[in-house]
């Protein structure tokens, strides 16, 4: 974002928070500038971004990694024109698909053959009888 004037801006932030910003305490430059909650920590008497060249120069690398989105522009648009080729991916897939039409299900899948239960687990019923009638039941 770029913050061309920045006198409607700050004006409209004079109720910000004055703590330290975190970014700019982390790495020694916050990227939101004039935008940011905490500003005041990290801009001048002129509005400009203040850079903490000591820390900055050693976690550039670790900032990046964390607020630079993972897949590059170019990469964004082949995708969405989708211009690139997945047949590789096809056929890993195709493989788990044949191996999952082998083991044919029917109805919802239980997991009792593999996952023994616990005594406490059990739902005990106790009947509740009275000269031979049936009153009701409970589970303890």
């Amino acid at each position: 974002m770029y913050v061309y004037i920045s006198a409607p801006i700050s004006g409209s932030k004079k109720d910000r928070i004055d703590k330290p910003c975190y970014v700019y305490e982390t790495y020694g430059k916050c990227s939101r500038g004039l935008t940011c909650l905490f500003y005041k920590s990290h801009t001048d008497e002129d509005k400009n971004n203040i850079v903490n060249k000591d820390l900055w120069s050693k976690m550039e690398p670790m900032y990046l990694l964390m607020h630079n989105p993972i897949l590059s522009t170019e990469l964004k648009i082949r995708l969405r024109k989708r211009a690139v080729d997945f047949k590789h991916v096809d056929r890993i897939c195709g493989s788990i698909d044949n191996m999952d039409s082998k083991q044919k299900t029917v109805g919802p899948s239980t997991d009792e053959d593999s996952v023994t239960i616990r005594s406490c687990e059990i739902k005990k019923v106790r009947f509740l009888f009275s000269k031979n009638k049936l009153f009701g039941f409970s589970f303890m």
